[in-house]
């Protein structure tokens, strides 16, 4: 049986480590990931991880797969809201995001949605 460890690694991915690896969790992170075990680890992206929580708690529940999360992604999972509660946020005024994106010198220039739509 696998036993596999989750860390996230500066804010932007997650590796895994496993010093069992089945060919069903190699089948898995492969095919929901498009990530290969090298060395007893793999490295998914945070947002791709993040996409595809619900299918790996299902995986490891529906395998018996004995897990180690370590505190920082336990937080950040913790704390990443759920679509439920995003569409309770408060809308951000366009001004206060284009202030927001000057502060941080972002380039791209943003273009107004001219979609008409059309029933």
């Amino acid at each position: 049986m696998s036993n596999l460890s989750f860390k996230l690694i500066n804010h932007d991915s997650v590796e895994v480590v496993s010093s069992n690896i089945t060919n069903a969790v190699k089948l898995f992170f492969d095919s929901e990931f498009n990530q290969k075990f090298k060395d007893g680890k793999a490295a998914v992206g945070l947002p791709d991880f993040i996409s595809g929580l619900g299918g790996l708690n299902r995986f490891l529940k529906i395998n018996n797969l004995s897990v180690d999360v370590d505190d920082h992604l336990a937080e950040f999972i913790k704390n990443f809201p759920s679509y439920s509660k995003a569409l309770q946020s408060e809308p951000i005024s366009k001004d206060n995001l284009l202030n927001r994106m000057d502060e941080v010198h972002f380039k791209r220039k943003l273009t107004e949605n001219l979609r008409i739509y059309q029933k």
